[in-house]
């Protein structure tokens, strides 16, 4: 029987159709082998991830923001610890004094501290503060001044008021007084120290001043500070040596001077001994007789006015130093200093300060002569005269054992010459000098009386004697203050989160703290 063979065919278009749509079947159930197809996921899959996400990543996140934390803080510590350093170089640049009129008084001159690194008026952000220890704690509170003072009683006279304020010690509950006193606003003040040797037993901190300042603003942030300037180490009986106790000792204190408005001249240690040696090169045949005591000394200050809608004022000096044997020999007549120049600031003279070494020569005056706005006969110069405060400070030098005797044969002649006539008083507004002070004096126990320097006066050639120094040459012996002063001193710096001076400064607020010394 014949059986029927099948026949190759082609795949109709029906057939292929359906093919793949089989295929296409088969591909949602299972892929090739059998495995599931895993392209798609379910929501717990989904949240699986999240979870596993979140657990990896919040601890990072965590310590970034940590670590942003610690850099702000190291920054914020940065900036405080600049501010502190920035107060201890300016606290360091004056004496108590200086400093304290500085935190009374800023408008007279406010180098302590920038005034624009404050949030408000110099005036708002300083102050002396009184430090009261309690059971409670310690408060700091602003201490009184001697206007306030003035308003509280308003019928005492200026002495009355001076003793009410030194008087004014906190034992009553109330502040303790600041340690300027001035009845003006600081245009003239006097320093007071906060200690008292008469009333020691109720100022329990002799020698230390506290002071705040507020709003200190550096690179976006803003602090307080509470500075403490302890001087009451280097006094007798600190824990210092004796040779140390700087603020026992005695020295000439000129508060409040200003380079724009004096002239200062502090004469060099060596100044006349250079000035002989100059001759001995110059002269080397007569080395021998080139010797100190066969010459005489003459210092010549100038005062120079000039300028119609501005003035200048200069100030001149010199030293000339002539061999008695032969006076054609001198030295230093074409060596002027000049310590005084306006033409920049516009500044009008003030003051002259003259701090000179005696020239210590038996038998020949050491001469001082001050030429104001006239020539040696007098006559007027340039504008003229100028109402000026002249300081004419004596300094010791040499071995301390023979300075009595030095002091006790030294003599010294002080010439002033101004445009005024003889009838009137002279133009200057006063004259302070320690000429007529014995230096050996300061190293005397007290009430010992030694003898003084032998000084003459004249005014436009005229002799002045007794009485006559106040009245014609305004004369005072008074140097501002020839007494102990806190020169040297300890100084704290404390820089506190804004808002710690108005709370007392409570030590969750300090920030970072300085030690330093101030030395003379």
């Amino acid at each position: 029987m014949n059986e029927e063979q099948p026949e190759d065919r082609a795949e109709t278009t029906e057939d292929v159709a359906g093919k793949k749509a089989g295929e296409g079947v088969k591909s949602m159930g299972t892929e090739k082998g059998g495995k599931l197809n895993n392209q798609g996921l379910t929501l717990l899959e989904l949240l699986i991830a999240v979870i596993v996400l979140a657990v990896i990543v919040v601890p990072f996140l965590n310590s970034f923001v940590i670590s942003a934390r610690t850099n702000s803080r190291a920054a914020r510590t940065h900036r405080a610890t600049s501010v502190a350093q920035n107060l201890v170089e300016g606290f360091k640049a004056g004496s108590v004094s200086d400093v304290i009129r500085q935190i009374n008084y800023p408008q007279y001159g406010f180098f302590v501290i920038s005034p624009d690194s404050l949030t408000g008026s110099p005036e708002n952000s300083v102050a002396e503060l009184t430090r009261l220890s309690g059971t409670g704690g310690t408060t700091y509170v602003k201490s009184v001044s001697a206007e306030e003072m003035k308003a509280k009683y308003p019928g005492a006279d200026d002495k009355q008021l001076r003793e009410k304020f030194i008087h004014c010690d906190g034992t009553d509950g109330n502040a303790r007084r600041n340690s300027i006193f001035s009845l003006n606003e600081g245009k003239d003040y006097e320093f007071i120290p906060q200690y008292d040797t008469v009333l020691h037993t109720v100022l329990p901190e002799e020698g230390k001043y506290y002071f705040s300042v507020k709003g200190i603003r550096m690179q976006g942030s803003t602090f307080d500070a509470l500075i403490c300037l302890d001087s009451s180490k280097y006094k007798d009986g600190g824990p210092v040596d004796s040779e140390k106790q700087y603020n026992d000792k005695e020295t000439v204190r000129l508060t409040g001077m200003d380079e724009n408005k004096d002239a200062v001249f502090v004469q060099p240690a060596r100044m006349d001994e250079t000035a002989i040696d100059e001759l001995k090169l110059k002269y080397p045949e007569k080395s021998d007789q080139l010797k100190p005591e066969n010459f005489r000394r003459k210092i010549t200050v100038s005062i120079e006015t000039s300028g119609d809608v501005r003035p200048i004022h200069k100030v001149r000096l010199n030293y000339l130093y002539t061999f008695l044997p032969d006076t054609d020999i001198t030295f230093g007549e074409d060596k002027d200093y000049q310590i005084y120049n306006n033409s920049e600031t516009g500044e009008e003279l003030r003051a002259i300060y003259l701090y000179y070494y005696p020239w210590y020569n038996p038998g020949v005056t050491d001469e001082i002569v001050i030429y104001n706005g006239t020539d040696s006969t007098g006559l007027k110069t340039g504008n003229g005269s100028l109402p000026v405060e002249l300081y004419l400070v004596k300094q010791e030098s040499g071995d301390i054992s023979t300075l009595n005797e030095r002091e006790r044969n030294y003599t010294v002649s002080l010439s002033i010459v101004d445009d005024k006539s003889t009838g009137e008083n002279a133009v200057h507004e006063s004259l302070r000098t320690n000429l007529e002070q014995n230096l050996y004096q300061a190293y005397m126990p007290e009430g010992s009386v030694l003898t003084p320097s032998a000084v003459t006066y004249k005014w436009n050639g005229t002799p002045v004697i007794g009485p006559d120094k106040a009245d014609k040459l305004k004369w005072k012996q008074d140097m501002s203050g020839s007494e102990p002063e806190d020169r040297i001193y300890e100084l704290t710096v404390q820089i506190y989160e804004e808002g710690a001076a108005d709370n007392h400064f409570p030590d969750a607020d300090l920030l970072t703290e300085i030690v330093a010394e101030r030395n003379d």
